[in-house]
Order: C-alpha cells, then structure tokens, then sequence
C-alpha cells in the first residue's frame, strides 16, 4: 500500500484544514470519476483519450503532494503517445487503479478523523 501525507496538503493550503477539506473531497470527487472514465477509455480503446485524463490526473495529484499518484499517471499519459501493448497499457491502468483506490481510501479517512 503506497503512503501518503495529510501534512503535504496542510503545507500547500497554509495550514487551513477547510481548504484542505474542500480540496481534497473535489480529488475524490474528479478522481474517481476520472477513474472510471479512463477504465471505460480502455474498453473502449481509446488509449490517446485515455493519456488525457491521466494528463488532468497528474497535474491534480502533483498539486496535493501526491507525487507518487502523479507519477504512475505520467507514466501511463507517456506511454499513451506510442505504440501501444494492450497487455502493458493494461498492466499501466491496473497499477494506477490500485494506487489511487489507496489514495482514495486515505483521502475518506482523512475526510473523516483529521479533517472532521
């Protein structure tokens, strides 16, 4: 399980935990959605629109400090703009869907203790 640090996003927001708040149910919000969007891309095929939303992903990520997040997402928008394995690219998304779920778990815990 990958980890991550609510005292990133405190630095980030000044230490204003309903920033903090705000910001991150819009991450679960966007996020699962955009999750859910890429895995639809995938079925569908659509692995270039599919880089798109990893694109919106990882700068989003970057910005709250979730760096690793932000660089499983800049991996799969790279490898979106070549030849594509749809073995690998599946591989890609599987990873990236297991680490945000982390990610989002953390962030409805976070939600519910620190943040309350």
């Amino acid at each position: 399980m990958a980890s991550f640090d609510l005292n990133k996003v405190l630095t980030i927001v000044d230490q204003d935990k309903g920033m903090a708040r705000t910001l991150l149910e819009m991450t679960l919000e966007l996020g699962s959605a955009d999750m859910v969007e890429m895995r639809n891309l995938a079925i569908a095929k659509d692995y270039q629109a599919a880089g798109k939303v990893a694109h919106k992903l990882k700068s989003s990520t970057a910005t709250l400090g979730f760096s690793e997040v932000s660089e499983l997402m800049k991996d799969l928008e790279h490898y979106t703009k070549s030849e594509i394995d749809e073995e690998i690219f599946e591989q890609k998304l599987q990873n990236l869907e297991s680490i945000t779920n982390d990610l989002f778990e953390f962030i409805r815990q976070s939600l519910s203790v620190e943040l309350k």
